[in-house]
């Protein structure tokens, strides 16, 4: 999917990124999220609240950080577009420093990892 698609597709605020990794030379970018399955649109009660939605963006032409961060006790603010790249704003739980990281990719691919336990 497009980054439009995906972030009309997913709401992120609340969530954590639990990781990211660069592969073939940085034109892929894997993310895994603890993601909130609860706040999303047509949530079903059967399903778990929270758990692993694996992201992957493919044909990655920019990958950024605004500093070095650790990932604990970070959280979403919200994701959005900004000149063709998708910007995961975050929120360090802890000292309430922000943070972003900044995408641009071709596709998007998301997946649902708790169906796959």
């Amino acid at each position: 999917m497009t980054p439009e698609m995906f972030v009309n597709k997913y709401n992120l605020h609340d969530s954590i990124i639990d990781s990211v990794e660069t592969e073939s030379n940085g034109t892929v970018i894997r993310m895994v999220i603890d993601f909130a399955f609860w706040m999303q649109e047509g949530y079903k009660e059967e399903h778990a609240e929270t758990g692993p939605l694996a992201v992957c963006f493919s044909g990655v032409t920019e990958y950024e950080c605004t500093d070095q961060f650790s990932l604990e006790e970070t959280s979403i603010l919200k994701v959005f577009i900004q000149d063709d790249s998708i910007i995961f704003a975050l929120l360090n739980d802890m000292t309430d420093e922000y943070y972003e990281i900044r995408i641009k990719a071709q596709d998007i691919t998301a997946v649902d990892q708790t169906e796959q336990e």
